[in-house]
């Protein structure tokens, strides 16, 4: 099976590297560790394994799929963060967003904040979705300007939704669908 070429989007400062599940599955199958290492922006081994055991568990299914966005400063070509739809239901057009650093040196530069557009555009024009939804720590200061700024809407919260070093922690559920995006550009 041949691999599509990988398909970049470039900002003012970074290259977004499009990754959907054929393409994570070729690296994870055919690259070696150091090159995995540095399409992902991993630091160790363990971070290596990590990504391919998450293979190994399945991320695709009969309803669900990835889709990520690798972010790469242009200046020093590092990967230092993703960003993009961890979850994709694609009967429902609908996806879950996610995103995170690989490490402090790269945090509080706005790079989130200058991909999350680009990101959103692509969900709801090529990825055909109607609903984009984000879950996030009510404590989460920072990721909660980002979703408010980009006009995500409060939903409500999901108690002890997700186990965190061994505490279970809420959700605040927020969402941007097609019609609302769609009236502010």
């Amino acid at each position: 099976m041949e691999t599509k070429p990988i398909q970049i989007i470039e900002t003012e400062r970074l290259k977004l590297k499009v990754v959907d599940a054929n393409i994570y599955e070729h690296v994870l199958k055919n690259y070696t560790d150091a090159e995995i290492a540095q399409f992902f922006g991993h630091q160790n081994e363990i971070e290596i394994e990590t990504e391919k055991n998450r293979l190994k568990n399945g991320i695709q299914t009969h309803s669900k799929t990835i889709l990520l966005f690798y972010l790469e400063e242009k200046i020093s070509a590092k990967v230092f963060a993703w960003c993009g739809y961890h979850t994709w239901y694609f009967n429902h057009n609908r996806a879950e967003l996610g995103y995170s650093h690989f490490g402090d040196d790269f945090k509080q530069k706005g790079y989130m904040k200058e991909a999350l557009p680009f990101i959103i555009k692509y969900g709801f024009e090529q990825m055909k979705l109607h609903r984009i939804e984000a879950m996030i720590s009510p404590l989460n200061t920072p990721s909660l300007k980002l979703i408010h700024q980009n006009n995500f809407k409060y939903e409500g919260l999901m108690r002890e939704h997700y186990l965190k070093n061994e505490v279970y922690e809420d959700s605040a559920v927020y969402s941007l669908l097609k019609s609302e995006w769609d009236g502010l550009n």
